[in-house]
C-alpha cells in the first residue's frame, strides 16, 4: 500500500496529496487508553477543587443573605413602630418585640400594647414567627424591640448583635442606636 503511494506521487501531485491526507487519517484514529484516563483523572482534580472552594462561597452567600433578610425584618419592625400600627384592634401599642435563641433558626416578633385597665405595657400577641433559610442557625439568644413613638432601638449598649452560623461560616447583622441595620460575613461581633 505504501509503495502504490509512493508510486501515485510520482505521478500526480493533486491526487497524491488527497490519498495522503485520507491515510494520515487512518493511522491514528483515536486517543490511547492512557491518554483518556490522564485526562479524566485531571478533569477530576480539577472539578474536586473548584466544587470544594465554591462550597464555602455558597454558605458565605447564604449567611449574608439571611443577614441581609433579618435586616429588612427588622426594617420592618421599625416602621411599624414609626406608624404606630396596631396587630390588635382598638389597642394601645407600646413596643415592637423581637426574640431569638441560639442554636435556632427562628425568631419571633411580638406586639406589645398597653393594658386598658392599668395602662402598663403588658399585653402581648405574638404576630409572626419567621426562619432562617439553608440551614442557618442563631449562635447567640437575646431581644430586643422598637418603641414609640419614634421607632427608637430599644436595648442597652451602642449595637445588639444577631449572630449567625452555618457549619464554620459565620455572620452577624447589627443593629445600631440610630436604627440602621448592617449585614457581615466572618466575623461575629459588631464593629
Amino acid at each position: 500500500m505504501v509503495r502504490f503511494l509512493v508510486e501515485i506521487c510520482y505521478t500526480t501531485n493533486v491526487l497524491s496529496v488527497t490519498i495522503l491526507k485520507k491515510n494520515k487519517h487512518y493511522i491514528r484514529r483515536g486517543f490511547t487508553l492512557l491518554e483518556l484516563l490522564i485526562v479524566v483523572i485531571v478533569i477530576g482534580i480539577v472539578s474536586t477543587i473548584i466544587l470544594t472552594g465554591t462550597g464555602s462561597v455558597r454558605t458565605e452567600k447564604q449567611v449574608d443573605a439571611a443577614g441581609r433578610e433579618l435586616g429588612g425584618v427588622l426594617r420592618e419592625l421599625q416602621q411599624y413602630a414609626l406608624t404606630g400600627k396596631q396587630f390588635v384592634t382598638n389597642t394601645d401599642p407600646c413596643l415592637y418585640n423581637i426574640t431569638w435563641n441560639s442554636g435556632s433558626s427562628s425568631y419571633t416578633f411580638t406586639y406589645y400594647y398597653k393594658n386598658p385597665n392599668t395602662g402598663v405595657c403588658d399585653q402581648q400577641t405574638v404576630v409572626n414567627t419567621y426562619t432562617l433559610r439553608s440551614g442557618i442557625t442563631f449562635s447567640n439568644t437575646g431581644s430586643m424591640g422598637f418603641g414609640l413613638p419614634h421607632g427608637r432601638p430599644d436595648f442597652a449598649g451602642l449595637s445588639v448583635a444577631f449572630q449567625l452560623t452555618k457549619s464554620s461560616t459565620i455572620g452577624v447583622t447589627c443593629l445600631y442606636k440610630d436604627g440602621l441595620s448592617k449585614s457581615f460575613v466572618g466575623t461575629n461581633s459588631c464593629p
